[in-house]
């Protein structure tokens, strides 16, 4: 009896120990609305959006001969959305980070598409959209859409979870993206900086 007495209360302070692990993995577990969910995925599927339009934009260079990079271009972009951050609430590095993942992601589309189009022999497409009058309106009208909706996920990005929450759907609404995991990863980079994950929160340095 006397050493069952003992074994007792060797074990009493380790099951308390348990339950308080417990207790305290239950109160810090990420909880996310439905509406919360949903504000991520809204960003998601504008991060889609933009990259569909890589693949015509790969074809118009390609029968133009310009070349995937255009520096300018991308300048004219992240220095347009630092600016106008301010009104969407949005940190400008953020919002600058954000929108050259996307430039990034897009030349990962472009570039993969003329490596293959240079190996087969691809001779200039029948048919291509301009891109003054075709394709960069439809960036533009992407753009502040973005922006409203980078707001928005932004405050549940940072919640405890956050990144956990953003892999989650990432693999769901980008699964059929344009130029594959590699194009994906550029484009979720910026996000994953700045999201949260339980106890850790880390962002651009």
């Amino acid at each position: 009896m006397r050493i069952q007495h003992q074994y007792s209360r060797a074990i009493w302070p380790l099951s308390i120990l348990l339950v308080l692990l417990l207790a305290a993995g239950c109160a810090t577990a990420p909880t996310f609305s439905a509406a919360d969910t949903a504000k991520v995925d809204r960003l998601l599927d504008l991060v889609k959006e933009r990259l569909d339009v890589a693949p015509e934009v790969a074809r118009t260079k390609w029968n133009t001969k310009a070349p995937v990079e255009d520096l300018p271009r991308e300048r004219q972009i992240i220095d347009g959305v630092a600016k106008g951050a301010g009104q969407y609430g949005l940190d400008p590095q953020v919002a600058g980070a954000f929108f050259q993942g996307q430039i990034e992601a897009s030349k990962t589309v472009q570039n993969a598409l003329h490596a293959e189009w240079a190996a087969k022999k691809q001779p200039p497409f029948e048919k291509v959209a301009d891109l003054g009058k075709d394709i960069r309106p439809v960036l533009d009208r992407l753009t502040p859409a973005m922006m409203r909706a980078l707001a928005d996920a932004l405050p549940v990005l940072q919640q405890s979870g956050g990144r956990a929450l953003l892999e989650a759907q990432v693999k769901t609404v980008l699964a059929k993206a344009p130029g594959g995991e590699a194009a994906v990863r550029e484009a979720v980079a910026p996000l994953l900086r700045v999201s949260r994950e339980p106890g850790v929160f880390t962002k651009d340095p």
